[in-house]
């Protein structure tokens, strides 16, 4: 048994419900068709970040932001953007141990990167043990593991670890996002390698990414990804 299915709540069953409405769905089936389609999913917009582009997109576009100050990683992959019905089952997955939904996540994320370049290898958002301890375990890393396990590619957790426990990211604005971010992460164990994903759970203003990529690319990596479940658009 792994570090992650030992946290599965006791109460955990097959379910025959829609997990947003509680429609009847078939056996194991997360989702019904019409919540389905109301998760809104995020369309080619910043080849870099993933913003929306004002209603102007393509591969190879970058929004001015992106262009002004050039992030550390390369490229933005997220499944969905991040608002409702999507932002209730983000918060199924982070806060009650839903597995399955993670499966759902990694299924819908794994459609659309088999055909990308794959990288050398994976890592997560490292928490610090004392989250981890309050939640039950890292919902990045989880996500990592059945992305590597499904690309075929090594996942390492042990290239950061996470230096403080400091305020929850979501309650901050951009300015006190990048402060809180200082000294959050130690770059314990880099691992050479071309070209590197780092996989999270939501993506807000990449001030996490930007912070986790500089010193990657300073020891070597020449190419970082950023893949997540949902990316929140910018106003």
């Amino acid at each position: 048994m792994n570090n992650y299915t030992k946290f599965r709540p006791k109460w955990f069953v097959p379910h025959c419900q829609c997990s947003l409405c509680a429609d009847s769905v078939s056996l194991n089936q997360l989702l019904c068709g019409p919540c389905l389609e109301d998760m809104r999913r995020v369309q080619p917009g910043c080849a870099v970040c993933a913003d929306a582009l004002d209603g102007i997109s393509g591969t190879e576009m970058v929004c001015g932001r992106c262009q002004q100050h050039r992030p550390s990683f390369d490229e933005t992959y997220a499944a969905f953007v991040y608002q409702p019905p999507m932002t209730r089952l983000l918060w199924q997955f982070k806060f009650r141990a839903r597995f399955d939904i993670g499966n759902f996540f990694c299924h819908q994320m794994v459609r659309d990167l088999v055909p990308k370049d794959r990288p050398d290898y994976l890592i997560s958002v490292p928490m610090h043990t004392t989250a981890i301890k309050e939640r039950g375990y890292n919902q990045s890393a989880y996500l990592a593991n059945l992305l590597a396990r499904e690309l075929k590619r090594p996942v390492y957790h042990d290239v950061y670890e996470r230096n403080t426990t400091k305020t929850p990211q979501h309650q901050l604005n951009l300015k006190h996002r990048k402060r809180n971010l200082q000294d959050a992460f130690i770059l314990a164990k880099p691992r050479a390698g071309k070209h590197v994903a780092i996989v999270d759970d939501v993506i807000t203003t990449g001030a996490t990414m930007e912070v986790l990529a500089a010193p990657l690319k300073a020891f070597g990596v020449e190419r970082i990804s950023v893949w997540a479940v949902c990316r929140t658009y910018r106003e």
